[in-house]
């Protein structure tokens, strides 16, 4: 007696503990809940013989019934889709037992072993009819106190998590982390109305926005079965729009007396045209090219232009200054004839000194002429030019003609003669002798000796005086 109440413990030990194993470590069931237990009450039929099982599906673990070698049939009551599927296994040596999921077109096969044993196992299968259990060792037993098969039962997904907002003055940037499991696709609101009704990646931007404006967003999570989260909510506001970026690298491409060429390269963001000022009045209002010339103007006078760069939504820039003075009116008068200059002869060449005047119009160089012919290549600009090449000795006419700064050519000035020579070393004569010489070095030595003497006895009477006192202090 006492031996067969322990044997009963044991038993109930091997029914019980596997059962609290399966609630504590069920897998991941977070895409659905198990519905309810399709097996329940229903009668198996073994396939060898007429018997009906009932023990199997009575919810009773202290029933129990062996599988030997041949399969349980256990019919549903109705095709379902079924989420997972438990045993408990109570005695046998056997170590595998295979389930098969009978539905309209096909039969999937399930192998578990003895450690599967009250663990819920999940599947997922749809249009189950029936199931067959069959023992896969010959000559051992499956002893089964309880299977449960759970009906397929949808469950809402999990919000989103991690949910972060850039905002702007035009557009909001999201990031979020979607749910892991039981998860389609986001279903995104803005004020109560849809904005995107299919959003699967873990960012979103909503654009177009106005400035300064309050938001409410909706983040709801939809499941493959369409069912949906409760939704997380965000409410935002857009910030005030910056100023747009300043024109850059503005410069004076072109200055006359009647017209100014302006150059600039345009900012990349929140840009939208140029507004350019000139003394305080618009005179361009919407410039889309990075180029602009002012025609119509006065020569030798300043003016004041202001760039304003000028957003898409019409937010002005504060403006670049640019000051600039147009050319003087062109004098299209000839120059004088010019007359001050001179000729330097040196060795093989001539200097021609172009010395200041006044010849009537501003001027912006010379040309030089040698016995008629031009020499010089380009403008002289230069206070001096040197005609090389020429032979010493021989006389030689140099002219000049003056350029105006409008390129109005003077007539040529007079004809100044040059005779290109060798330099030569002037002799130098003296007015006195050797003797005369020595003479004036004696006088001047005797004319200082005195104050050399001098120099060197103060120093030389205050070191013996020192050495004098030292001795006597001794």
């Amino acid at each position: 007696m006492a031996c067969s109440e322990w044997k009963m413990r044991i038993k109930k030990f091997f029914i019980v503990v596997p059962v609290l194993l399966g609630i504590l470590f069920v897998g991941d069931t977070s895409a659905f809940a198990q519905g309810k237990d399709v097996l329940s009450g229903r009668v198996g039929k073994a396939q060898y013989g007429s018997s009906y099982i009932t023990s199997l599906t009575d919810g009773n673990l202290q029933t129990s019934d062996t599988l030997s070698n041949g399969e349980v049939i256990i019919d549903l009551a109705s095709p379902v889709r079924v989420s997972g599927f438990r045993f408990t296994k109570v005695g046998g040596s056997s170590n595998r037992m295979d389930v098969y999921f009978y539905t309209e077109g096909a039969t999937l096969k399930r192998e578990y072993r003895n450690t599967d044993s009250g663990y819920l196992q999940a599947v997922d299968i749809k249009g189950v009819k029936k199931i067959g259990l069959k023992n896969m060792s010959n000559g051992d037993y499956f002893t089964l106190a309880e299977v449960n098969l759970y009906e397929y039962e949808s469950v809402p997904p999990s919000d989103i998590t991690d949910l972060k907002e850039n905002i702007k003055h035009d557009s909001v940037e999201f990031t979020y982390k979607n749910p892991k499991s039981n998860f389609s696709h986001l279903r995104i609101y803005r004020d109560g109305q849809v904005l995107a009704s299919d959003v699967k990646e873990e960012k979103f931007t909503d654009k177009g926005l106005t400035p300064e404006t309050e938001h409410t967003y909706k983040f709801v999570s939809v499941s493959p079965d369409g069912l949906e989260s409760k939704g997380i909510e965000k409410k935002i506001k857009t910030v005030k729009e910056p100023l747009p970026d300043e024109i850059k690298d503005l410069q004076e491409d072109e200055i006359t007396h009647t017209y100014v060429k302006f150059s600039y390269k345009f900012p990349k963001n929140n840009f939208d045209h140029v507004k350019i000022y000139r003394d305080d009045k618009v005179i361009a209002d919407n410039v889309n090219v990075e180029e602009f010339i002012d025609k119509g103007l006065k020569g030798s006078m300043e003016y004041t232009y202001k760039f304003v760069s000028v957003s898409s939504t019409g937010l002005e820039s504060n403006g670049i200054v640019k000051k600039v003075k147009t050319d003087e009116e062109p004098n299209l008068n000839k120059p004088f004839k010019p007359s001050n200059f001179d000729v330097t002869p040196k060795d093989g060449s001539l200097v021609v000194n172009l010395l200041s005047q006044n010849l009537g119009v501003p001027i912006k160089g010379y040309h030089i002429f040698i016995d008629g012919v031009k020499v010089n290549d380009s403008l002289v600009t230069s206070r001096s030019y040197a005609v090389k090449g020429l032979q010493n000795g021989q006389t030689y006419g140099v002219q000049i003609k003056a350029v105006s700064k409008w390129n109005i050519e003077s007539d040529l000035s007079n004809v100044v003669n040059g005779i290109p020579k060798v330099p030569v070393i002037p002799e130098v004569t003296f007015s006195f002798g050797l003797g005369a010489l020595v003479d004036g070095i004696t006088n001047w030595f005797l004319g200082i000796w005195p104050i050399v003497a001098f120099s060197i006895a103060i120093p030389l009477a205050f070191i013996v005086a020192f050495n004098t006192k030292k001795l006597f202090m001794r």
